[in-house]
């Protein structure tokens, strides 16, 4: 099976997976008669059936049978119908095409298409390696750094019946083809001798940057998990990547690059309130939230310090800030905040799973100082989980659909925007505001060495070891 095929497969496998959890929450809202707070999933219901007919319709064969088609054609029309009830206030069409039938036309539309692609799809039993195991080096700069994540990794590996090792790039014997590793024995990590691995695990993510080139190519016929070049994608990459495609627009806050000081004032101006931020660095740092007052006055925040500056002392911050060796882009600022005035964001994980498509890894909501403008854990904020943080904040009746909303996005996200980067990539963090309205908006994509929280490091380290597992398995040579 060609590899872009099953890749469109497990995609269309994700998506579906995702509609049918919205359209279960929008069955069970109906129920409810909350029908009012469901058009913007019923909007994005429409647009992931369009979107797996399409991948169907391209991978062509007798995949997409013409009576699963119809189906199609008729639950599109449902969704329409739907959409255009909303458009024209007619609450009566609405609950009516809703209630009549439209959770089990999906079920029954998606099933016949799983079906199908299962057919397709597991004709073939995964092969394992010439000597009976497959084995995961996880390559790394220090040998004691996330020592608790290789644990967990470990442990995951063994309950798999795979092995795992972890290394740094000192540790490989080039003229040999042996890893002086650790493996895990009892509750202790001990060093032992290794052949290469089936699969490398890079969390030293250098791969383009000299001296570690050598290291890259010595495992050029090695699967990595990860073949990006090494770096952190800049917030301004990023934003530019995602403008340019013409999707996901609507959650991206307005940015633009600092070239000249007008810029700024431009900004100011148009929002009133904006943020000024490095376009390299992490954890909040440089950040610098700017808000018109009264009589020509502005309220600046610079990590925990709050000032009040004149136009005139204003205009001498920007001439530093185009003084500095740093560049920086400004944003209108997005009020993500606790009805007591503490800053928040969510960050999301993705990773690839045993199917190699993406899934989710994890949610939780970084909470600020009263008087910062960012969430760093760091700077003194701490962490809350997502299903405790929510109802403190927005009505609690509205979770579900929010976080429905959430995960959809963040998968389609990943999936879109590995795409557009254009490298195998295994794991994203997402860091994105809500606002009053519960809108979701994009603050930064994290795609080189990705924090690994504490509170995901189980289903991190799971995710880690199946899609490692599904690389050696599809790389192994035909028997």
């Amino acid at each position: 099976m060609q590899a872009q095929v099953k890749t469109t497969i497990l995609n269309i496998f994700q998506v579906s997976d995702a509609l049918s959890e919205a359209m279960y929450y929008v069955k069970r809202q109906i129920e409810k008669d909350k029908e009012l707070e469901l058009f913007r999933l019923i909007t994005d219901i429409y647009n992931g059936v369009k979107s797996i007919e399409k991948a169907l319709l391209a991978l062509g064969g007798n995949l997409y049978r013409r009576d699963t088609a119809i189906k199609g054609t008729n639950l599109k029309n449902d969704l329409r119908s739907i959409i255009k009830g909303y458009q024209e206030e007619n609450l009566g069409k609405i609950k009516e095409k809703i209630s009549r039938h439209l959770y089990f036309d999906f079920i029954n539309w998606r099933k016949e298409i799983n079906d199908s692609l299962k057919n397709y799809l597991f004709q073939s039993r995964p092969r394992r390696t010439p000597h009976g195991k497959i084995t995961i080096g996880y390559m790394d700069i220090n040998p004691k750094e996330d020592i608790d994540f290789k644990t967990v990794s470990a442990y995951i590996a063994s309950f798999h019946g795979v092995d795992f090792f972890h290394f740094t790039y000192k540790d490989i014997d080039f003229k040999r083809k042996k890893i002086n590793g650790f493996v895990l024995h009892g509750d202790s990590w001990v060093r032992k001798e290794l052949d290469y691995p089936d699969v490398i695990f890079d969390r030293l993510r250098m791969r383009g940057h000299q001296p570690f080139q050598k290291i890259y190519d010595e495992f050029v016929d090695i699967p990595f998990t990860n073949d990006r070049k090494g770096g952190s994608l800049s917030k301004l990459e990023a934003y530019d990547l995602i403008a340019s495609s013409g999707c996901f627009g609507e959650y991206l806050i307005p940015y633009h690059e600092i070239n000249d000081a007008d810029i700024i004032w431009d900004y100011l101006d148009r929002y009133h309130k904006i943020v000024v931020k490095p376009l390299e660095g992490s954890f909040g740092s440089g950040v610098i939230y700017i808000g018109k007052l009264q009589d020509q006055y502005f309220e600046i925040i610079m990590g925990k310090t709050r000032n009040i500056a004149s136009r005139s002392e204003l205009s001498a911050l920007f001439a530093k800030i185009m003084e500095a060796s740093s560049e920086f882009l400004v944003q209108k600022y997005v009020a993500s905040r606790t009805p007591d005035g503490y800053p928040f964001d969510i960050r999301v994980h993705t990773s690839k799973n045993r199917l190699g498509i993406w899934s989710l890894a994890g949610t939780v909501v970084r909470i600020g100082p009263v008087n910062s403008i960012v969430t760093n854990v760091v700077a003194g904020g701490s962490t809350c989980d997502l299903s405790t943080f929510f109802p403190r904040v927005f009505d609690k009746d509205k979770y579900q659909e929010f976080y429905e909303r959430l995960i959809m996005f963040a998968l389609l996200f990943s999936t879109y925007f590995e795409s557009l980067i254009g490298e195998n990539i295994d794991h994203i963090g997402l860091d994105l505001a809500v606002d009053e309205q519960m809108q979701i908006y994009l603050i930064e994509v994290n795609v080189n060495r990705v924090n690994l929280f504490p509170l995901f490091q189980l289903h991190t380290a799971r995710h880690m070891v199946q899609y490692a597992t599904y690389l050696a398995e599809k790389y192994l040579p035909e028997k």
